[in-house]
């Protein structure tokens, strides 16, 4: 009778360096899998989440609700309140923004609406000084990447918004 190395029933190869590199290969799975459901969860992929929204206030007379991450070729919402001191409202935005976005819509409708080298001003009528009267804007994101304008009141603050565009 032939000696035989010891069985363990099976009579398998076993290859422990395969294993090995079997077992690297899953843990890395893991951690993509991880801070792809992270990502998830802060709202990176769109929906809500705590990168999805950003909200930014300049004293008491400025702020602005706005996304941090939006879609090409998909409506983003703005949402600005003034407080404005005197029977107008305006609220201007860099033109550098309408190069990179079609402008959709702005509620409530402005009763005018101006554009210079440097800015585009709407001007609203204002329902009683120092109120807060709010503005929402929308418009299509036409490029990639991060976008970046100023926006503000006219005399009055402004502030600097950083969204990113995802195709």
């Amino acid at each position: 009778m032939a000696d035989s190395a010891p069985s363990d029933g099976l009579n398998l190869d076993s290859d422990l360096e395969l294993q090995e590199r079997v077992w690297r290969m899953e843990r890395v799975g893991w951690v993509v899998t991880a801070v792809l459901l992270g990502a998830a969860m802060l709202g990176a992929f769109g929906g809500t989440g705590l990168l999805s929204r950003g909200h930014q206030t300049e004293g008491d007379d400025l702020s602005v609700d706005f996304p941090r991450l939006a879609r090409h070729s998909t409506e983003t919402s703005f949402s600005f309140v003034l407080r404005p001191t005197g029977p107008e409202a305006e609220l201007w935005i860099d033109n550098s923004f309408f190069q990179h976005a079609a402008l959709e819509r702005v509620v409530p409708e402005p009763e005018a609406m101006v554009r210079d080298t440097e800015r585009t001003y709407f001007r609203f009528p204002a329902i009683a000084p120092h109120a807060p009267f709010p503005i929402d804007v929308s418009a299509m994101p036409m490029g990639y990447g991060p976008l970046v304008f100023n926006a503000g009141s006219t005399n009055g603050p402004s502030t600097r918004l950083v969204l990113f565009v995802f195709p």
